[in-house]
């Protein structure tokens, strides 16, 4: 069910997920390494009746990070943590070992950045996508892990 991930890549606040989050964050901190990112991790699992505290972008009401399958982090290169406002603009501008580790998780099969996001890019954000993959395992998931908390 739930998990703690550490990995090299991630630092920050800890990261609380669902066990089958697990091979994609591995994936993620494996592009990072290979890209000289590291990560600082601002949230992670979320309680979906709390508010957000600091958010950059409108909270999803169904989001990933309501079965710990998504994270929020701000890129760590050089030392020098990037705001998400410098992540905001055209991709050409990105810091380019954040480029390069965009480019790596647009090429996962499962991983998506929320900077991709249509609506409202979300720089910050990465998931596996498992409220669109698999819509009834993510409310499967939600009520295992909220049980009073209705599903979708």
């Amino acid at each position: 069910m739930i998990s703690l991930f550490v990995g090299e890549s991630f630092e920050g606040t800890e990261i609380r997920c669902h066990e089958d989050f697990l091979p994609a964050l591995q994936r993620l901190g494996e592009y990072a390494k290979r890209c000289d990112v590291r990560f600082h991790v601002n949230s992670s699992l979320r309680d979906p009746g709390e508010p957000v505290k600091g958010a950059i972008v409108e909270p999803a009401t169904l989001s990933n990070h309501h079965v710990g399958h998504a994270i929020d982090a701000n890129p760590v290169i050089g030392g020098v943590l990037i705001h998400s406002s410098r992540l905001r603009g055209p991709y050409r501008a990105l810091p380019l070992a954040f480029a390069e580790l965009v480019d790596l998780v647009r090429l996962d099969p499962t991983l998506r950045w929320g900077g991709d996001f249509k609506t409202e890019p979300d720089p910050v954000h990465f998931d596996d996508n498992l409220k669109r993959r698999d819509t009834n395992g993510w409310s499967l998931k939600l009520a295992e892990i909220w049980p009073a908390k209705e599903t979708v």
